[in-house]
Order: structure tokens, then sequence, then C-alpha cells
């Protein structure tokens, strides 16, 4: 009985002398990575191209529309009362409004009475909710686009003496004396509202075409929904990005009869699927570009 109590004993020690310096080291190795590795890191934020391109731009808040609010006799996509202008939202016009940031009431008016978009007071530009920092009102024209139907729309930009703008985002090095939408190439010659371009440079938006040509630039944007998709005399573009191996020199959509885009488009050597919800172009197989015809919908 004394060995196998004096056994007991020993194995107790063990046991307790490997915790011990099992603690230890767990206490030395917590201490080195403590030399390595902060209490806390500390990462940049990431700015995207579109928060810089709006810097110095100031937008409103929605809040419940005011009843001292009146909407314009010019459009009914605002309203003011004695001291403030509201932009109204589209979906709840009697309910919600967004007071617009510095705008006065008595020199308020939007460019487009139709349309909520771009508007003006004596001192500055709005576009919607925000101000257009920079913009001139003396100055400020809105470019359009023409729907299929016949109607005029705000395409987004709008360009005053100095400066050319996408919604109320200042497009750095344009030039507005050259600047212009760009014109289908299919069989509707009105200029859609996707891309722009001046002397030097391809616009989509608030963004650079990298590498595009203006002076050969042709968008095939449907005049019913902005495709962003384009060619020069050397590429052929889907948004602000260069599709490789296709023949820009015979590139086209695939219309239907009533000349609407079919989600198709061919060269002298491919069919091409485009989709601009997934944001893919790719090659349809064993599709012959000169006797395909488009899957009815």
């Amino acid at each position: 009985m004394v060995i196998i109590y004096g056994m007991k004993r020993n194995i107790l020690f063990v046991l307790l002398a490997v915790m011990v310096v099992a603690v230890v080291v767990l206490l030395v190795f917590w201490q080195l990575m403590r030399q390595y590795v902060p209490d806390s890191v500390s990462v940049a934020p990431v700015t995207s191209p579109t928060a810089v391109a709006a810097q110095g731009s100031v937008c409103g808040m929605e809040e419940d529309r005011p009843a001292s609010a009146v909407t314009l006799k010019a459009s009914q996509y605002y309203a003011a009362d004695a001291v403030r202008v509201y932009s109204l939202n589209p979906e709840a016009v009697h309910t919600l409004a967004t007071a617009i940031p510095g705008a006065d009431p008595k020199t308020f008016a939007p460019y487009d009475t139709e349309y909520e978009g771009y508007s003006h007071d004596a001192a500055h530009v709005y576009w919607i909710q925000c101000t257009v920092s920079g913009a001139d009102p003396s100055t400020f024209t809105v470019l359009h686009f023409k729907m299929l139907q016949g109607d005029m729309r705000e395409s987004g930009y709008g360009k005053d003496a100095t400066h050319v703008f996408y919604q109320n985002k200042m497009l750095d090095d344009a030039d507005p004396k050259t600047f212009v939408l760009v014109a289908i190439d299919n069989s509707h010659v009105e200029p859609a509202g996707g891309y722009a371009k001046d002397k030097n440079y391809v616009y989509l938006d608030d963004k650079r075409v990298s590498g595009a040509d203006p002076a050969t630039f042709v968008s095939y944007d449907d005049p019913n929904s902005i495709l962003e998709i384009a060619k020069d005399k050397h590429s052929v573009y889907f948004g602000t990005t260069t599709v490789s191996g296709v023949d820009a020199a015979t590139f086209s959509l695939v219309l239907d009869s009533s000349g609407y885009s079919t989600d198709y488009a061919k060269d002298k050597n491919h069919v091409y699927h485009y989709n601009t919800a997934t944001w893919t172009f790719s090659v349809v197989s064993d599709a012959n570009p000169k006797t395909f015809v488009p899957p009815a919908y």
C-alpha cells in the first residue's frame, strides 16, 4: 500500500510539473508574440473614385415632408416653403422630401420640368438633392438624349463655360467646348446617355475609357436601355473594359425587327452573348455570324 501511495504521489508531482512547464511556455510564447504583433492593426480606408470625384459636393438627407412645402408648378419632383427647397422622393412625393442644401426658394428652378435631375438658383447648380461644386449656373447647360418614343431625357452630364460634370461630380480635364454625347451606331441616330467624349478622352459616367479614340468612338446603346457597349477604330468596349479578340471593323449588335437589342452581337468571326446583369461577354459556340438569328423572347 505504501508503494502504491508513493507511486500515486509521484504521478501527481509529474503532472503538476508538466502543467507548470506548459503555463511557463504559454507565457513566454505570449510575450514573444506581443513583440511582433501590435495590439491593434490600423488599415487606411479605401476611397472609391466616385467619392473622390464628389468631394466638395453637399447632399441633403431625406426626412418627412414638411406641411409647409408646396409642390412647384414647374416640376412635381420639387417643393419649397419660405426658407428651403426640397427634392421629393418620386415614389413618395407626398410624404418624403430632402432639403437641398443652400437652395434659394426665390430663384430656384429645375432645368427640366418632367424629370428630376439638374436644377439651379441664382448662385448654385444642383443634382437632385446635392450641390454641384464648381458649377456656374449662368453658363450651365444640360446634355439630353432622345428616347425611342421621342422623349428628351437628361443624360446625367452637364457643363458650364469651364467645366464638365457627371451628376454632382466634376470630370477632371474634360473640355466643355468639345464635350458631347456619343452617337449610336445603329438604326437610331440620336445619342444615348451612357458614353460621352471630348477631343481628348471618352467617358462612361464619371470614368474614362482607357485607350479609347474619341474621333472614331461610337456607342451601341439601345435608346431605351443603356447597354454600355461601344467601339472605336481598333477595339470593342464593354463598359470601360476593352474586349479582347473581337474584330472592331465588323462588329455590330444583333437587333430585332424593331431595332431593339437582343443581348447578342457579332463580328465576321463569331457571335457573342452579353449580359449587363452579370457583366459577361462571351462567344456563342458554333454560331455562324452570317446566319445567326437570336432566340425569341
